[in-house]
């Protein structure tokens, strides 16, 4: 039986860069065969940030690491490129694909 639903791969991750740049491919390459509608990783981070940015809501004890938001181990940033790039090249796909 279909459901005829579409399928996200969402929070999905792995601790460790190198982990990251060799099994995130793999995934993501599966998810796009598949033609799944979205691939949502777990989690992009944000550089460049302050505390005094006025408009940041602290929560669960994170903090600004030397302008990094936080990591739970499964954030990557848009610096490790072998990471960052799978999901630009997804992302081109998708956007390709929708019209």
């Amino acid at each position: 039986m279909k459901a005829n639903k579409p399928v996200i791969l969402e929070e999905f991750g792995v601790g460790g860069l190198q982990n990251k740049s060799t099994i995130y491919p793999t995934w993501v390459q599966r998810a796009l065969d598949t033609k799944h509608a979205g691939i949502m990783p777990w989690q992009f981070g944000e550089l460049g940030l302050t505390e005094d940015g006025g408009n940041r809501i602290i929560k669960y004890a994170d903090a600004i690491n030397h302008g990094a938001s936080p990591n739970d181990g499964n954030t990557f940033y848009i610096n490790q490129t072998s990471v960052w790039d799978i999901f630009t090249r997804a992302a081109k796909i998708q956007n390709a694909r929708s019209g």
